[in-house]
């Protein structure tokens, strides 16, 4: 699989180099965009339970003191641009985008080059999202809420959504829009020397049967490694599993004149291999393994009262373990009510609180832990440019 793949990437390439143009110039156009967000952010740590020395079973429960301090959510360039080509490729598009909220580092985002044969299908390869989950390749600046959902760092985690090299086809029609593709995983998380690191394969379909309705549709298998199973005798033993997710989500635009709405909602499920397998194989085989479920969904709204005040609300939950008999009361839920306030079309404020849930399991009788219950606050302003 890893030869086609060099395959297709080399006949991309040389049918986007073999595009005549008599100036290398001629019909190009470059951009350079981008986005950033400083925020306050005030940060709820809970409370830590002191037992009573003197009174030995008793204690009391002391609030921790909260994090506050500013930051930058994100701080993003894009340079990006588009050339005429050739009989074969018209045009061929590119964008690099890098993240420079950090004050010493510099994190790389998107980074492709897509040949489009016409206006329906093309090729994009290099440094892209892999095609799973609507929150995650919502666009960073465009975010209904302050933060994504909770789901979002444990698909990341995970391996079935964020940015990743590979090469996929897009076919885009007013009425539609399929992306399909194979991604090169991890290949840096493997711990069996000179183990193949295989292949990721995504695809996802968006309908978008009237106006401001897309409906979408996702699914992902991620190439999963030995993990130090075989006693440290790497052989033809050494087995490889995977694991698969699957996703469906809505997004709903209205204009009612003065007001409008901006709605979203998801739903996906799939292969927990961070909780383990649930009938282990033999440990010298690390083969076809049944992993626990995850589950996640969340709803989000943007209404805007008139053209600059706005109010947002979002919830979102995050289950790591649908099984019953494999550990009840372990999910996470977010609820976010908030105020957004555009001072132009590409400057807005938001203001948000919220109110994370946090469930403990249970105890050795079965019975469920309390919660552990938070409320942060966060102050945001997104530019932009």
């Amino acid at each position: 699989m890893r030869r086609l793949l060099v395959v297709v990437l080399g006949l991309a390439v040389l049918m986007a180099g073999a595009a005549r143009a008599a100036d290398p110039g001629a019909g190009s156009k470059t951009m350079v965009t981008g986005y950033l967000a400083p925020n306050f952010r005030i940060i709820d740590k809970g409370e830590t339970y002191v037992p009573d020395t003197l009174n030995p079973g008793s204690g009391t429960w002391v609030q921790n003191a909260s994090d506050m301090g500013f930051g930058m959510a994100f701080n993003r360039v894009t340079f990006s641009g588009e050339m005429e080509a050739g009989k074969i490729v018209k045009n061929v598009a590119w964008s690099v985008e890098v993240d420079v909220s950090h004050p010493t580092e510099v994190a790389l985002q998107w980074a492709y080059i897509q040949p489009k044969f016409n206006d329906v299908l093309s090729v994009r390869f290099g440094h892209v999202k892999k095609p799973f989950s609507r929150e995650v390749l919502h666009a960073t600046g465009k975010l209904l809420t302050v933060d994504r959902t909770p789901a979002t760092r444990e698909l990341i985690d995970l391996g079935y959504a964020n940015y990743n090299f590979g090469l996929e086809a897009v076919v885009a029609q007013p009425m539609f829009k399929i992306t399909a593709g194979a991604y090169s995983g991890s290949p840096s998380e493997k711990s069996v020397p000179d183990q193949d690191p295989g292949l990721d394969f995504g695809g996802r379909a968006v309908v978008m049967p009237m106006d401001g309705v897309e409906i979408g549709v996702n699914a992902i298998l991620v190439t999963l490694y030995e993990d130090g199973n075989n006693d440290g005798v790497y052989s033809d033993k050494v087995e490889s599993n995977s694991g698969m997710a699957f996703g469906f989500d809505v997004d709903y635009k209205k204009d009612f004149g003065t007001m409008e709405l901006w709605a979203q909602a998801e739903l996906g499920m799939g292969d927990n291999w961070e909780e383990g397998a649930k009938e282990p194989a033999a440990m010298d085989t690390w083969k076809d393994y049944s992993w626990y479920k995850f589950q996640y969904y969340y709803l989000k709204a943007l209404f805007m009262v008139n053209a600059d005040l706005g109010i947002h609300f979002g919830y979102s939950a995050w289950d790591p373990n649908t099984d019953a008999d494999a550990g009840k009361n372990n999910s996470i839920s977010v609820i976010t009510p908030g105020i957004t306030y555009f001072w132009a079309k590409n400057l807005r404020t938001q203001a948000e609180v919220q109110l994370r849930t946090e469930q403990q399991g249970v105890d050795g009788d079965g019975a469920n832990l309390d919660n552990l219950t938070y409320t942060h606050f966060v102050l945001q302003t997104v530019l932009i440019w």
